[in-house]
């Protein structure tokens, strides 16, 4: 793949002109003709390279960090080390002690700072503040019944014990009214069919995960 940040750096540090052999619009000959007359020679932009589905030129500048990193022939953890080391740096606030989903907006979810715990951005000491905020609401945005297992798997990882009664207080609070309605099965979101204008799906799979702490939280 071509290094795009090649082009930038190359202007940055003064070089006269820039070649890609890979989008050879003009031979090398005739770019060492240009620049020898005096001309800078520079492409307007990188050439794209497909990649699966998408080109290059549609990934964004995180994206293309994170496969910089996979390229250098270092370990799974020691990448993610690195990755880990990055999010703290654009994602932790440390005034709220917590992370946030985007650079621009500062949104605060359960959801991030889940992953943020599961991933191992945040350390031991302060995943535990952020397991004690998650529960406690905090002005974070809420979850939603399916994406739980991410709120659970961390309270799990932080303190599996100490935090096995919440996981089941919560879980028999959000499926409680499900029971009592009477269907026999499991909602998309806790609104039932009323979400989504009326189109909230009233069996799904993803949000069966109670099957799962409960086989791991009540027999254990």
């Amino acid at each position: 793949m071509v290094e795009a940040t090649w082009l930038k750096r190359a202007e940055d540090i003064g070089i006269e002109s820039f070649y890609y052999k890979e989008a050879p619009q003009e031979t090398i000959m005739d770019i060492l003709d240009r620049t020898m007359a005096g001309e800078s020679v520079y492409p307007d932009t990188p050439p794209t390279v497909p990649m699966g589905l998408a080109g290059s030129e549609k990934f964004s500048e995180r994206e293309l960090d994170v496969l910089r990193l996979m390229t250098t022939g270092m370990s799974n953890s020691k990448i993610a080390d690195k990755l880990n080391e990055n999010i703290n740096k654009l994602f932790f606030d440390k005034e709220k002690g917590l992370y946030f989903d985007q650079e621009d907006t500062k949104r605060f979810s359960k959801l991030s700072n889940s992953l943020a715990v599961l991933c191992g951005a945040a350390d031991p000491a302060i995943a535990h503040e952020i397991c004690e905020k998650m529960l406690r609401g905090d002005g974070l945005t809420e979850i939603t019944l399916s994406m739980n297992t991410f709120f659970f798997d961390a309270l799990i990882k932080c303190d599996k014990e100490g935090y096995k009664s919440d996981i089941l207080r919560i879980i028999e609070e959000k499926y409680r009214p499900m029971v009592d309605y009477g269907v026999g099965t499991v909602w998309e979101t806790e609104l039932g069919e009323s979400d989504f204008d009326n189109a909230g799906s009233l069996c799904h799979g993803w949000s069966a995960t109670p099957i799962y702490y409960y086989s791991i939280l009540k027999n254990n």
